[in-house]
C-alpha cells in the first residue's frame, strides 16, 4: 500500500481489531474481523481470526459456527490444506462431531494422506460405534463411514480397517457381511503376527456362533500358538461333543494334543481322522515321524500300519523308511519288522519281503513265539524260501507248538515230486515218525484254531505224508462238521492226493452248507467244481432225493426248480424234467443241458417255462434221453431264467403294493 493512497474499510476494521486485541478487548476484536470479513467476503482470514479469538473467550459455539463459514469457503475455492487446517481448529473444539470428523476423513483421502484418513476413520467408527441411536441420520454416517473405509480400502489394505467396517456392518445388522470382514480382518491379523488382537476378534465371533468349527479352528489353533492350550483343548472337547464326526475339528484338536503331550489322545484321535479322512494322511505321518523321534516306536508302528492299507506306491516306501529307523535303534523289534515285510507284501516286493521275514522268524524262534514263528515260516513256505537251516528251524517250531519233542535236523528235508523226502531211508524213517507224532498232536488238540490247523496239515503235505494230512481233518470235522476252512482243505488235500471222486464228495458238502448259510454264489461254484470232478454225478448225493433207473426224482426242499434246472444245464444233460404240484404238471425238455421246449397247462414255450419257475411245493423227475428234441425255444437257459425271476420279483413287488 502506497502511504498516499487511504485505507479500504477492510484494512481500517483489522487495525482497529488488532488495536482491541492489544488492549485485551477480546470481544470488540472479534466485532471488528467480523466487520472486515464482510467488508470483503473473499478474505477467510479475518474469519479465522475471529474464531480464534472466540476460542480465547471459551465460546465455542460461536466460534465453530465462524471457522465452518471459513471451511467451507476454503472447500469452495478449492483449497484443499487450508479447508483441512480449519476443520481440524473445527475438530480440537468438536472432537464427537461425527460430520466434521467424517469430512475429515474424506479431505485426507483426497489429498492421498492415508494415515491421516485412517485415524480419522478409526475415530468416526468409535463415535459410530458409541452412539446407540438407530435414527435415519445415524444409518446415514454409517454408510458414509463404510464408503469411506471402502475406498481407503483400495489403496491400503489394513486389517483395523477391516475390522471397523465389520463392526459397522454389525451396527446396521448387516450379519453375513460383518462376520466375513471380522473373519478376513482376523486372518489379516494373525498372518502380521498380531495374535492376541486376532483372538479378540474371533472370541467376539465365538459370542455369537458358539457351535462355528471353522472359528473353533482358527481360535484354537491361535491359543495353542500362544502357549494356551489346555484352554485350546477344552473349547475342542466341548464343541466335539456336538460334532464328533468333524474331521477339522479332529484335525486342529491333535495339533493340541501334541502340543500338550497327551500322545494317547492324539494317538487315537489321529486313527480316527484317518478312518474317517484319508487326506489326512501327510500329517498323521508327521506325527509318526514326531512319534518315532520320541522313540515311542509301538505307537508309531500302529500309525504305521493303519496307513499301510490306503497308502500308494510312493507312500509306503516313505512308511518302510520310517520302520527301518526304528529297526535302527532296535534290531530286533519284532513289530517293526512284522510291519516292514507286511509293508513289502503289500506292494507285492516279494524280493525284500523275503529278506525281512528270516530275521523275523529268527527272532521270534529266539522269543519263544513259537506259533506267530511258524505263520511266518509258513508264508516264506509259500513265496518259496528253501534255506536249509530255516527249514529246520521251521520244523522244531512246528514241534514245540504240538508239544513234542523237537524234530531233528534230518527229517526237515522237503519232498521230491514223486513225495519223498531227500536222503536215504533212515530219513524217511525218522520222517515217517515225526510225521506220526505231528499226526497225534493235531489230532489230540495241541494244535488250536484253524488257521494252524491247516497251517500244520501243509507241513504234512509238503513231506508228502497224505494220509496223514486226510487222518487228521477227518478226525477234526467229526466234531466241527459244519467247518468251511477244514472241509475245504480236506478237499484240496484229496486233489493232491488225486482221489477226485472224494474230492467231488467234499464239494458237494461245502455245495449244501453254502446254500444253507445263503452263500448261493458260493454254492453255485462248488457244484460246479463237483460236476467237473464227477460228471456223472446225480442229484440224490445232493438232496438225498431217490434215484430212478434212468435219471434223478426228488422233492422240491433244499433245491428249487431253478437249481435243478442250472443243476441239468452244468450236468449238459438231455431228457425231460417233469415237474407236479398240487395243483399241476409241466415238463421241461433239454438238450445237452439247454432248456428247448416247455409246456404246462394250456401253455407252452417260453411262457410255459416262466409259469413253472413259480412252483415252490412239489417233485420233479428227470429221464434221460438219447436223441434230441425239435427246439421251440432257441434263448440260452440262464438268460431264460434270470429274466423269469426279474418278471416273477416285479409280479411280488406289485402285489405287495396291492396289499
Amino acid at each position: 500500500m502506497n502511504l498516499g493512497e487511504p485505507m479500504s474499510k477492510k484494512e481500517r476494521c483489522i487495525r482497529k481489531a488488532e488495536s482491541y486485541v492489544l488492549a485485551s478487548r477480546i470481544d470488540k476484536g472479534v466485532e471488528a474481523y467480523m466487520e472486515a470479513f464482510e467488508s470483503d467476503s473473499s478474505d477467510f482470514q479475518a474469519l479465522i481470526l475471529a474464531g480464534d479469538l472466540l476460542i480465547k473467550l471459551g465460546n465455542d459455539e460461536q466460534a465453530y459456527k465462524v471457522l465452518l463459514r471459513a471451511a467451507r469457503g476454503y472447500s469452495a475455492q478449492g483449497r484443499l490444506s487450508d479447508t483441512i487446517r480449519i476443520y481440524r481448529k473445527i475438530n480440537r473444539i468438536r472432537p464427537a462431531d461425527i460430520e466434521v470428523v467424517l469430512t475429515l476423513a474424506g479431505l485426507y483421502q483426497k489429498t492421498n494422506l492415508p494415515s491421516d484418513a485412517v485415524r480419522f476413520l478409526m475415530d468416526g467408527a468409535k463415535l459410530l460405534l458409541e452412539n446407540r441411536h438407530t435414527d435415519a441420520k445415524g444409518h446415514a454416517h454409517i454408510q458414509q463411514l463404510i464408503n469411506l473405509v471402502q475406498t481407503s480400502m483400495r489403496s491400503r489394505q489394513d486389517a483395523e480397517l477391516v475390522i471397523v467396517q465389520a463392526h459397522l456392518y454389525e451396527r446396521i445388522d448387516r450379519q453375513e457381511e460383518a462376520y466375513a470382514l471380522y473373519w478376513q480382518g482376523a486372518t489379516m491379523l494373525e498372518k502380521e503376527g498380531k495374535l492376541e488382537r486376532s483372538l479378540v476378534i474371533l472370541d467376539h465371533l465365538l459370542e455369537k456362533r458358539p457351535t462355528d468349527i471353522a472359528l473353533v479352528e482358527m481360535s484354537t489353533s491361535i491359543m495353542t500358538k500362544l502357549g494356551r492350550s489346555p484352554e485350546a483343548l477344552f473349547l475342542q472337547k466341548q464343541l466335539l461333543e456336538k460334532n464328533s464326526e468333524d474331521p477339522r475339528l479332529l484335525r486342529v484338536m491333535i495339533n493340541t494334543l501334541i502340543a500338550l503331550e497327551k500322545y494317547d489322545e492324539a494317538e487315537a484321535a489321529s486313527l480316527r481322522l484317518y478312518g474317517l479322512d484319508k487326506t489326512f494322511y501327510n500329517e498323521f505321518l508327521q506325527f509318526v515321524y514326531l512319534l518315532v523321534s520320541r522313540q515311542e516306536f509301538n505307537r508309531a508302528l500302529r500309525g504305521i500300519r493303519e496307513m499301510v492299507s490306503y497308502s500308494s506306491y510312493l507312500q509306503k516306501t516313505e512308511l518302510a523308511y520310517l520302520v527301518k529307523r526304528i529297526l535302527g535303534h532296535e534290531p530286533d523289534h519284532i513289530p517293526a519288522m512284522q510291519v516292514l515285510a507286511e509293508i513289502y507284501e503289500r506292494y507285492d516286493d516279494i524280493t525284500q519281503a523275503l529278506k525281512v521275514y528270516p530275521l523275523l522268524f529268527d527272532a521270534l524262534y529266539r522269543a519263544r513265539e513259537t506259533k506267530e514263528a511258524y505263520r511266518v515260516g509258513q508264508r516264506m513256505v509259500e513265496l518259496g524260501y528253501k534255506e536249509r537251516s530255516f527249514l529246520k528251524n521251521y520244523d522244531k517250531v512246528f514241534m514245540l507248538i504240538a508239544g513234542g519233542p523237537e524234530a531233528s535236523a534230518c527229517d526237515t528235508e522237503p519232498c521230491d515230486e514223486a513225495g519223498n523226502q531227500g536222503g536215504g531211508n533212515g530219513d524217511r524213517t525218522q520222517g515217517a515218525e515225526s510225521a506220526t507224532k505231528m499226526t497225534w498232536a493235531l489230532q489230540s488238540g495241541q494244535v488250536e484254531g484253524e488257521e494252524s490247523l491247516t497251517a500244520s496239515v501243509d507241513l504234512l503235505v509238503r513231506y508228502g505224508h497224505l494220509d496223514n494230512a486226510m487222518q487228521v481233518l477227518k478226525s477234526y470235522l467229526e466234531t466241527e462238521p459244519r467247518s468251511l476252512v477244514l472241509r475245504d482243505k480236506l478237499k484240496s488235500v484229496y486233489l493232491t492226493a488225486k482221489l477226485m471222486s472224494n474230492a467231488a464228495k467234499e464239494c458237494i458238502e461245502l455245495y449244501k452248507q453254502y446254500l444253507e448259510r445263503g452263500m448261493r454264489d458260493k454254492a453255485q461254484e462248488s457244484l460246479r467244481e463237483a460236476l467237473k470232478l464227477e460228471p456223472t454225478l446225480s442229484l440224490k448225493s445232493l438232496d438225498g432225493g431217490r434215484e430212478s433207473v434212468t435219471g434223478f426224482v426228488g422233492d422240491f426242499g433244499l433245491f428249487t426248480i431253478v437249481e435243478v434246472i442250472q443243476f441239468i444245464e452244468n450236468s449238459c444233460k438231455t431228457g425231460i424234467l417233469k415237474i407236479v404240484s398240487a395243483t399241476e404238471e409241466g415238463r421241461l425238455l433239454f438238450n445237452s443241458g439247454q432248456v428247448v421246449d416247455a409246456m404246462v397247462g394250456d401253455k407252452g414255450g417260453i411262457q410255459a417255462l416262466y409259469h413253472l419257475i413259480r412252483v415252490e411245493v412239489g417233485s420233479y423227475e428227470f429221464e434221460p434221453r438219447k436223441n434230441k428234441f425239435a427246439e421251440t425255444i432257441h434263448i440260452n437257459t440262464m438268460n431264460l431264467l434270470l429274466e423269469g425271476l426279474r418278471l416273477l420279483d416285479e409280479e411280488r413287488a406289485r402285489q405287495a403294493v396291492a396289499h
